[in-house]
C-alpha cells in the first residue's frame, strides 16, 4: 500500500533554514538551540517545521511565545508583508478544525498545534505535547515552562524542542545556548548564524536598521551576540564588579541575625521574595524565589517551609505601598490577608523608581549575593536596563518592561528598607566594632596587622 503524500504548504526554505529541518529529520537530533539574526524568517521556519512534524507523527504540538497575547499577536493574527496571514502557510484542505478562542487547529490526521505563552507553566501541565517550539526564547520570563513542565514530558515520549530566538543578554536562552555547546548532551543542535551569513536583507536596508540602532542592539540583533554590553544597563557593571570582588559565590545563613524579606507581588507576573540578613556593613542576599499565578497564601506557606527547611528566622517582612490597596475579590487589603496568614509587614514608602535605582547603586558595595539561590536574580540584575527611544537614538530615562522588571523591582525595595532597618538598630560601625571587640579583645582598637 502505497503512502498518500501530502504537500503541507507552499513554504520553500532558504539554506540555513533547511539545516534545521535536516538536523531533526535526518540528523536524530532532538534539543535545538537557533540563533538567528532579525528578520531571517524565525517563526516561518518554526511553523512550518512543526507542520512537517505533525504529518510525521500523530500528536499535540506546541508553539510557544513568552506571553499568550504576544503570540496571538505576533503568530495567530499576524501578517506578512505580502499581506497574507501568516497562518495561511498551513492550507486549508489540511486543516480539521480551528479554534480562535484557544488558538488551536486540528488537522485532517488528528495532530494538534496549540498556541500559547510559556507565562502560564501550570497552564502546560498535564498534557502530553510530542514537539514545542518556544520562540524569542530570550525574551521568556519563566524558564520553568521548559524545565519545570515541557523536559520531562519530552524525555518521556521521545519529543522534540526547538529554543529560536536573537539574543538579549545573558538569560535562559544564553544558558541553553551554553548548554548546548558544552557537548554535555549529543541531542543538541546549535547554530550561531550572523547577517554576514545568511545574507537575508540587503545592504541598503541594513544600514537603514543600524542607522536607527544603537550600536549594542545592532551587533545584538543582526550579528547575535550574547556579549555586547547594555549602555542602558541600570546595574551591569555593579554587577561585574561584585563578582570581580568576590561578593557573588556562596553566602551562608548566619542563625545569630534575622532574616527579613522585601517583596513584589504580583498575579500574572511573578511575585518576587528576596530573603536577606544585615550583618554589620554586610547586606547578604540569602535566596530569592519567585513563582507566578500564586494567591498569597502560598508565599505564606513558602516563608514557613524556609523557617522549618534552613532555620529562617525572621525579622521584618517589606511589601510596596500598592500593598494597602483593596483586592477586587476579597475586599481585603493585601496587607489584611497577610496578616490573616500570619506574616505581619512594613509597608515602604512610595519614591520614584530612578530615586530607588539611586538608592540600589548607592548600596551595592556591601551587597552579598549567593549566586545558587538567587541566579535569576543575577540575571535579572545584569539585564535591567533603560528604554531604547529609536527616533531620538538614546536610551529614555524610564525602564524598559520586560522579566527582569518585577524581580529588580523586589532589589529595590529590599535597598529602601535598609534604612529603616539600620534606624531601628545599631549602625553597622557599632556592630563590626563589637565584633572587633569579641574577636580581638584589648587589641581591637590596634590597626589589623598589630591585632594578632
Amino acid at each position: 500500500m502505497k503512502h498518500k503524500t501530502i504537500k503541507v504548504s507552499n513554504f520553500k526554505p532558504r539554506w540555513y533554514q533547511k539545516n534545521l529541518i535536516n538536523s531533526l529529520e535526518h540528523e536524530g537530533k532532538r534539543k535545538f538551540v537557533i540563533v538567528w539574526p532579525r528578520r531571517a524568517g524565525k517563526d516561518v521556519a518554526s511553523l512550518n517545521l512543526i507542520l512537517r512534524q505533525a504529518f510525521k507523527r500523530v500528536g499535540t504540538y506546541y508553539y510557544l511565545y513568552p506571553k499568550y497575547s504576544q503570540c496571538r499577536r505576533a503568530i495567530w493574527d499576524a501578517m506578512l508583508i505580502t499581506g497574507e496571514k501568516f497562518l495561511d502557510f498551513i492550507p486549508p484542505s489540511l486543516i480539521a478544525k480551528k479554534n480562535n478562542v484557544e488558538m488551536k487547529i486540528v488537522l485532517i490526521n488528528g495532530s494538534v498545534i496549540q498556541f500559547n505563552g510559556a507565562d502560564n507553566a501550570d497552564a502546560l501541565r498535564g498534557t502530553n505535547p510530542i514537539g514545542v517550539i518556544f520562540s524569542e526564547y530570550s525574551r521568556v520570563n519563566h524558564p520553568e515552562a521548559y524545565n519545570g513542565v515541557i523536559a520531562p514530558i519530552l524525555a518521556a515520549n521521545g519529543g522534540f524542542v526547538v529554543f529560536i530566538s536573537t539574543p538579549n543578554g545573558h538569560n535562559a536562552f544564553s544558558n541553553m545556548y551554553k548548554l548546548g555547546i558544552s557537548g554535555e548532551d549529543p541531542e543538541f543542535y546549535v547554530e550561531v548564524l550572523t547577517v554576514n551569513e545568511t545574507k537575508h536583507i540587503s545592504e541598503d536596508v541594513l544600514a537603514q536598521e543600524k542607522s536607527r540602532m544603537s550600536d549594542e542592539l545592532f551587533l545584538q540583533e543582526y550579528y547575535c551576540s550574547f556579549e555586547v554590553a547594555n549602555t542602558g544597563s541600570y546595574y551591569a557593571k555593579y554587577v561585574h564588579k561584585a563578582y570581580a570582588e568576590q561578593r557573588i559565590g556562596v553566602v551562608k545563613h548566619d542563625s545569630s541575625y534575622p532574616v527579613h524579606t522585601a517583596w513584589d507581588l504580583g498575579y500574572r507576573c511573578p511575585s518576587v521574595i528576596i530573603f536577606y540578613q544585615v550583618i554589620g556593613l554586610r547586606i547578604c542576599v540569602l535566596d530569592c524565589y519567585h513563582k507566578t499565578n500564586e494567591d498569597l497564601a502560598h508565599y505564606a506557606s513558602v516563608l514557613r517551609s524556609y523557617s522549618n527547611d534552613r532555620k529562617y528566622l525572621y525579622g521584618k517582612h517589606f511589601v510596596p505601598h500598592d500593598a494597602a490597596k483593596h483586592e477586587l475579590g476579597s475586599g481585603e487589603t493585601r496587607l489584611q490577608i497577610l496578616r490573616r496568614l500570619g506574616v505581619e509587614t512594613v509597608i515602604l514608602p512610595r519614591l520614584l523608581v530612578n530615586d530607588g535605582i539611586e538608592i540600589v547603586r548607592h548600596k551595592f558595595s556591601r551587597i552579598f549575593i549567593d549566586a545558587n539561590n538567587c541566579s535569576r536574580l543575577l540575571e535579572a540584575l545584569e539585564h535591567y536596563s533603560r528604554k531604547w527611544d529609536s527616533v531620538s537614538k538614546r536610551f529614555m530615562n524610564k525602564d524598559k518592561e520586560d522579566w527582569s522588571n518585577d524581580f529588580c523591582d523586589a532589589f529595590r525595595y529590599m535597598c529602601i528598607s535598609l534604612s529603616r532597618l539600620e534606624a531601628n538598630e545599631r549602625s553597622p560601625e557599632e556592630f563590626d566594632k563589637r565584633y572587633r571587640e569579641l574577636v580581638y579583645g584589648d587589641n581591637s582598637h590596634f590597626p589589623p596587622i598589630f591585632r594578632g
